[in-house]
């Protein structure tokens, strides 16, 4: 008798422990998204100020694509068009309407700052939205001011 409730012991412990397992791999694929997005964000918020401030036009996004795509050749998100995306990004959350910031200055504003508000009542950090999301989100309302 004593061995079949060590048996059902260890089962359930072994229940526990998988689903322990699987919420840490979510919580770590939340934890990838996140500074994914924050680099995305960084990226565009770059690439807007550069060529607000330089000559630099759109040849850039074709430069630096290029640049990352030799010196991290394994990574993926270092194309043109993703670059752009990034641009698209960052310039549609720091309009006004559906972001707002919460600590700091627009200079040294960070991804993790902004939230977005989706109710009346509810808000998210942008950085918990996946970054397929948020392309399918500036490609479908190209301005967040335009009701949804």
């Amino acid at each position: 008798m004593s061995i079949r409730l060590e048996y059902d012991d260890y089962k359930n412990w072994l229940i526990e422990l998988k689903d322990r397992i699987k919420t840490s791999q979510i919580k770590a694929a939340l934890s990838v998204n996140s500074e994914l997005i924050s680099l995305y964000w960084y990226i565009g918020r770059r690439i807007t100020e550069i060529q607000k401030n330089s000559k630099y036009g759109d040849g850039i996004i074709m430069q630096l694509a290029a640049d990352l795509k030799k010196e991290f050749p394994d990574m993926g998100g270092f194309s043109s068009s993703n670059l752009k995306y990034c641009k698209q990004f960052y310039q549609f959350w720091q309009q006004d309407q559906f972001s707002q910031q919460l600590v700091g200055n627009a200079q040294n504003s960070s991804i993790g700052q902004q939230v977005v508000d989706l109710s009346e009542n509810s808000q998210i950090p942008i950085n918990k939205i996946p970054w397929g999301h948020n392309v399918l989100i500036i490609q479908k309302i190209k301005d967040n001011k335009e009701d949804a």
